[in-house]
């Protein structure tokens, strides 16, 4: 087995979303999966584009940002153990936001199968990535509406 999925392997043994996989699920998985290295600037997921994938944050820190209206606002900044692209999988929907490498990061890719055949057998998985999906949509609503009022106030939006 190579170094890359023996670290991949390691990481779904250890990761909170993927503890309730079975070990043939897991298998499964890591066979999908696969090791990908961004530096500062990189693009892990663009929003508008199709959800072909997802990310599993293994090293490094991402940043999340969305346009809406003509107004962008950073959504988030994740680092280890968050996922990113999921949304656009789950819902079906295109990407909701820009995913960009902040520093050197690695994150494990996984592709639209893996999570759909993740979902179909594990419903906890499922029921912990709608919650990442209300989350994130609240937050996103409080980030957008936030940055109108300090633009209507004539402040500097955060």
């Amino acid at each position: 087995m190579s170094d890359d999925k023996q670290r991949i392997r390691t990481t779904l043994d250890e990761a909170f979303l993927f503890e309730t996989v079975g070990p043939d699920a897991k298998e499964s998985l890591v066979d999908m999966a696969t090791l990908r290295h961004f530096e500062p600037g990189d693009v892990l997921v663009r929003q508008g584009d199709d959800g072909d994938c997802f990310y599993y944050i293994h090293e490094g820190m991402v940043q999340v940002k969305a346009t809406k209206d003509g107004q962008t606002a950073v959504l988030a900044n994740l680092g280890p153990g968050a996922v990113v692209g999921e949304i656009a999988l789950l819902t079906g929907e295109p990407r909701t936001a820009d995913v960009t490498a902040m520093e050197p990061t690695e994150a494990i890719h996984f592709p639209e199968e893996a999570l759909t055949e993740t979902l179909d057998d594990y419903p906890k998985v499922k029921e912990l990535l709608a919650r990442v999906l209300v989350y994130r949509a609240k937050s996103t609503i409080v980030k957008f509406a936030r940055k109108r009022q300090s633009e209507a106030s004539g402040g500097n939006p955060a």
